[in-house]
């Protein structure tokens, strides 16, 4: 029976590792002493290894995130190599210790040797690819920049899931390869994998973004179809809005807008954006005053943003004033720094 450690145990040694793990730039090692210290002291090592390599886990996912530091992804690849090592006393890494570290690669800086090859050999001589379907969603994940070099992960996948084909589909759309990746969107049914939300609303967008109309209204038929209750989903709905609108259709995203159920901030930005698109102030404004009063969505920042650009646009510089000064009255906190100088550009234009 596995000991039992109490979960303030856990929060304590998580703690201590994420604030106090500091690697020697002149020693790979020098982190050791601190790790095996922090967890001798938490009571996990070395009487309870297991629980051991819960706690690295658990610091190899806050490393694997460059959002509080960007030496944080490196600092957990230095990890996984101290785990690795046969002479360290700490435990080696697990089936869930990888997708993490896969994780530090994708978001580290570049550096020589890319750490990326070295890992997926790592992975090969492990079993662990294509075997461990978190394993090879993470490796998906660490090659989408590269999206030839994600092909052929890709195609190496004995079974391929919804998830994978989405990752693949958004890798093409940014590198400007939309064709490619819509051409994979449609090769999904051939396989016999049903698309979820998520890869509805990623191929949509890589309709929007290659003007594939067609491609688009298939899409849209498709969920009428066959999954009528994504409709109503932010996402998917707010997609369509946005390819219709940039494919020069206004009518349709208006009139899938007017028939979801539901819509959040995220909706009715998208369609005040679409109609500042078209240069339309006064349907981008009234669109503005209708979030809150039909579904009681108060305007953010960006559906504000996206009626101030229409004004400019249009050079309705009285009524671009007009709503700036309305949403700086409001008692929520719209943060539109930077955003003053909209009706500046607006008077401008008109003289």
């Amino acid at each position: 029976m596995r000991p039992y450690i109490p979960k303030t145990t856990f929060a304590f040694c998580h703690s201590l590792l994420s604030s106090r793990f500091r690697p020697s730039a002149a020693s790979p090692a020098a982190p050791l002493l601190p790790v095996q210290a922090l967890l001798t002291t938490a009571g996990l090592c070395p009487h309870h290894p297991e629980l051991s390599l819960v706690a690295l886990n658990s610091l190899l996912r806050i490393l694997s995130r460059a959002a509080a530091s960007a030496t944080h992804p490196l600092l957990g690849l230095r990890l996984l190599l101290l785990m690795l090592c046969p002479s360290s006393p700490l435990p080696s890494p697990d089936h869930l210790s990888f997708p993490f570290a896969l994780s530090a690669a994708a978001a580290s800086p570049p550096v020589t040797p890319s750490p990326g090859p070295q890992l997926h050999a790592l992975l090969l001589k492990n079993a662990l690819f294509p075997s461990d379907h978190y394993v090879t969603t993470a490796l998906l994940q660490l090659h989408a920049p590269r999206p030839d070099d994600a092909r052929r992960v890709f195609e190496e996948l004995p079974r391929r899931e919804a998830i994978h084909y989405d990752l693949l589909i958004g890798a093409y759309a940014r590198a400007g390869m939309a064709a490619q990746g819509l051409a994979l969107f449609r090769a999904m049914f051939t396989d016999g994998v049903a698309p979820d939300a998520v890869v509805l609303t990623t191929a949509i967008a890589a309709c929007a973004q290659s003007g594939a109309l067609e491609c688009g209204e298939w899409v849209h038929r498709y969920v009428e179809n066959s999954a009528p209750w994504l409709l109503s989903d932010a996402f998917v709905g707010s997609a369509l809005v946005s390819m219709y609108a940039k494919c020069g259709c206004l009518r349709e995203a208006v009139r899938v807008f007017e028939g979801m159920p539901e819509r959040n901030e995220y909706v009715w930005g998208t369609m005040v954006g679409a109609f500042a698109v078209h240069g339309m102030a006064r349907e981008a404004v009234a669109c503005l005053e209708r979030m809150a009063g039909e579904d009681g969505v108060p305007p953010d920042g960006v559906a504000v943003l996206g009626a101030l650009s229409a004004c400019a646009h249009a050079g309705k510089v009285q009524d671009g004033l007009r709503l700036l000064k309305e949403m700086l009255c409001r008692a929520r906190a719209l943060q539109l720094h930077g955003r003053h100088d909209v009706p500046g550009r607006a008077a401008g234009r008109s003289g």
